[in-house]
């Protein structure tokens, strides 16, 4: 049996509880951050202010929201340019759906979700192989 199919019998299991994305996976200058941050917060990702690395101790947050990503830290916290950041909203409202999948499994720590929409299962690298870049 392969580990995979292990992982899909298994209704419950510890995961990665993060992902960096780096620019040649989303298209933007900045590693986003996406993994289980507080289900009382919402939907987020952080982004890091430093362009092509993560930086634990220096970036910020953003809401995941389909119309209008927000920003969820102090404003003194974003470092990077309005281009660079109005790019991440653009790149989180293109992602929207792929990213609440990816929340949802973060979050309640499964392996598998159901695109609501489609019907599909998914597991969580099918999800990261289904972002589009900007």
């Amino acid at each position: 049996m392969k580990l995979q199919e292990l992982f899909v019998q298994i209704d419950h299991f510890p995961l990665v509880e993060m992902a960096n994305l780096r620019s040649d996976e989303t298209g933007l200058a900045h590693v986003i951050w996406i993994g289980r941050i507080g289900g009382q917060h919402g939907p987020r990702i952080k982004v890091s202010n430093v362009k092509g690395k993560w930086r634990e101790n220096d970036n910020f947050v953003l809401s995941v929201d389909e119309k209008e990503p927000q920003l969820k830290s102090n404003k003194d916290d974003v470092k990077i340019d309005k281009f660079d950041l109005e790019q991440i909203k653009k790149w989180i409202v293109l992602n929207y759906d792929d990213l609440m999948l990816l929340w949802y499994m973060f979050e309640r720590n499964v392996s598998q979700a159901k695109d609501e929409d489609t019907g599909l299962i998914f597991t969580m690298d099918d999800v990261f192989d289904r972002l589009k870049k900007v």
